[in-house]
């Protein structure tokens, strides 16, 4: 077995201090969430717990297909219900296993990605005239038209889909930034609203080509720099090396806007039907390439579109594993007990993030910590986290937001309606750790992640 080290329940954390789901109370008298909303994407979690996760293991197979209903049908309008008929034959672990399955789910187009080498065969055979093609070669280039075509239809329908507020929000998902589209009553707003994570000088040039409005709200001094500024200051600046001379003020501007590109600080907000419209046009016409490789953005939402695969996390219980505790620096007392783990795999969305913790605080005694991992990818999505959108003006606005513009329409429960109506930023950070603990409040740690191999250093 392997050796974990104990977590203490009543450590401090370094970050944001966070209620419980079940925590608080709202306008209506039912329960306000406090987690921190952390809109990055996570690739994966690891809880650890004293009480087991074998339930999550154990689960039958006409649990999970209720599950997986459950999800399905809470986002078209109807709602969920108890077993009337089932009664007492239904158990709790039963209802845990739905509901576990139900948070596990999500929306995604393309199922899955092009391969690198399909890829770069794909963008050399774009660049060849059609004549020139053999059978095969017809054939991967209509291949690829057709996903092109798919991924096209697939984004105008989830785009009108939250426009129309049947999708509270969603993620364009590129090589080079991602792009959390936000329908009215999400973050607090009461309009639509996007935030692209990261930019740079040649995207926000091509913005403006386009007459595309969009604010630079932690760098605003830099959001109209074009490439003409950008000749014009190289120009003067070797002029100025030359002469021996520098005037630091011009250039410094220059080089300080060229630090920010693909940094959280170069983040994008869009607000109002030309700035948000505006994109969606942009990025639906937008050629992905990069290094001669062609490659489709990924779409993921909590709600079915257009072409969409309905997919899964992956869930592992990894079994009983040694915890070690007692007074470790002394070597006076140690103390050897059991932990129970459970993994999850794939990307982890902000609905996900908010019933899996609001059903282990149930399932595991309010007794439990997690790890997420954020990817090298997905660390480009930190960003998205630094906008605020509205400005409300008390919790029952943002309860109201999410009671009349979110929870009727996007078919999510109060809890979650309230949850994602949140407008409180938490700043160009990522949660990467919770611990939960029986006086009904968790300990949430906010930090910037550190890549290290593909991985944020947790």
């Amino acid at each position: 077995m392997n050796d974990v080290p104990a977590s203490s329940s009543s450590s401090s954390s370094a970050g944001a201090s966070a209620a419980s789901p079940s925590a608080g109370a709202g306008a209506s008298g039912e329960a306000v969430p406090r987690l921190p909303l952390d809109w990055t994407i996570k690739t994966g979690a690891r809880f650890t717990a004293d009480a087991s996760f074998a339930w999550t293991k154990n689960r039958k197979p006409a649990d999970t297909s209720a599950g997986l209903s459950r999800f399905v049908r809470s986002h078209h309008g109807a709602r969920e219900t108890t077993n009337a008929r089932g009664g007492a034959e239904q158990s709790q672990e039963s209802l845990n296993s739905k509901r576990f399955q139900q948070a596990l789910m999500y929306y995604k187009h393309p199922a899955m990605p092009w391969p690198s080498s399909m890829a770069k065969i794909m963008g050399v055979l774009k660049s060849k005239a059609r004549d020139t093609l053999t059978k095969a070669e017809a054939t991967d280039l209509r291949l690829m038209e057709e996903s092109q075509r798919d991924w096209g239809e697939a984004f105008e329908s989830l785009y009108h889909s939250m426009r129309n507020k049947h999708c509270p929000y969603f993620y364009v998902q590129t090589m080079q930034f991602t792009v959390l589209f936000t329908a009215p009553g999400i973050r607090g707003s009461s309009n639509v609203s996007a935030v692209l994570s990261q930019s740079t000088k040649k995207l926000r040039q091509s913005l403006m080509d386009e007459v595309i409005p969009f604010q630079m709200p932690l760098a605003p001094e830099y959001a109209e720099l074009t490439q003409r500024d950008l000749k014009e200051a190289e120009e003067l600046a070797a002029i100025e090396a030359n002469l021996g001379k520098y005037s630091g003020i011009k250039t410094k501007t220059i080089q300080t806007a060229t630090n920010i590109d693909s940094k959280p600080k170069s983040m994008l907000t869009f607000t109002g039907h030309f700035g948000v419209h505006g994109l969606f046009e942009f990025l639906l016409n937008r050629k992905y390439a990069r290094n001669g490789r062609l490659s489709l953005p990924t779409l993921l939402s909590p709600t079915a579109f257009e072409n969409s695969t309905l997919r899964s996390l992956r869930a592992n219980y990894t079994g009983a594993l040694s915890k070690i505790g007692g007074n470790l620096p002394r070597r006076r007392t140690v103390q050897m007990s059991q932990a129970y783990a459970l993994e999850l795999e794939g990307p982890i969305l902000p609905h996900s993030y908010f019933k899996l913790h609001q059903l282990l605080e149930e399932t595991q005694d309010s007794q439990f910590n997690a790890v997420y991992l954020t990817s090298d990818a997905t660390h480009t999505t930190v960003g998205l986290n630094c906008f605020r959108p509205g400005d409300p003006s008390s919790e029952s606005e943002v309860a109201d937001a999410a009671f009349e513009l979110g929870g009727a329409s996007y078919g999510m429960t109060s809890e979650l309606s309230e949850f994602l109506a949140s407008a409180r930023p938490i700043g160009a950070r990522s949660l990467t750790k919770t611990r939960s603990t029986p006086d009904n409040a968790t300990a949430a740690d906010l930090t910037a992640p550190q890549i290290k191999d593909g991985t944020s250093a947790l």
